[in-house]
């Protein structure tokens, strides 16, 4: 039966991403869509000339949730990247398979406007006009590469980095693996010295 609720970008959106949270983003084409909403797949066209546009608005929508979870009022440049970079981690847990749409996504307005503030408070941190390129794509990189690293495979993320460790036979990775809960510290140690050598860098380069 044919749904008659409207067919709006928001809610295609919305139901895109519950559906590539299911089935991953290979499965995802305007039909298989078209039949997760209800109604013939020639309505997306309305919306999307094509899997790329929906992915572009898959990935507006990462930058927007991510930003909706960033309080940046009165905080230091180097506090507003911090919590941009731990937002879009955020994020990314929730919606691990939503890390593709970054890799493919040719960027938005709202994206753009992140990449402007965090490279204006790369540059209010004392950052080299001449290295703020090289830190700004460094931190997305990093941002981005360690979400798809730490969270691909959800729900069994975490067991299988615990075996991969384990199979080294090396202590230190041995020690770190006694239980999902201990790599899960470990994910989120790594992550936040990543970032703050980053930012040392750029405070000082």
């Amino acid at each position: 039966m044919r749904t008659k609720n409207p067919l709006t970008v928001p809610r295609i959106v919305s139901v895109a991403i519950a559906y590539v949270d299911e089935n991953g983003m290979e499965a995802l084409t305007l039909r298989a869509l078209g039949d997760e909403l209800g109604v013939h797949h020639t309505a997306m066209y309305r919306h999307f000339r094509n899997k790329d546009d929906l992915i572009d608005a898959m990935y507006d929508h990462v930058v927007a949730e991510a930003a909706s979870q960033s309080s940046l009022a009165g905080k230091a440049p180097r506090a507003q990247i911090e919590e941009i970079s731990r937002s879009f981690r955020r994020v990314l847990h929730t919606h691990p398979v939503l890390v593709q749409t970054i890799i493919h996504s040719r960027g938005s307005s709202s994206s753009i406007a992140v990449e402007r503030l965090v490279i204006e408070a790369l540059r209010a941190m004392g950052c080299a006009e001449d290295r703020i390129a090289v830190h700004y794509q460094l931190i997305e990189t990093f941002v981005f590469g360690s979400a798809a690293f730490d969270f691909a495979g959800a729900p069994a993320h975490l067991e299988m980095r615990r075996e991969r460790h384990l199979s080294s036979g090396e202590l230190p990775m041995i020690q770190v693996a006694k239980s999902n809960a201990h790599i899960d510290k470990l994910n989120e140690e790594s992550f936040e010295l990543g970032l703050r050598l980053i930012l040392d860098s750029a405070a000082t380069n």
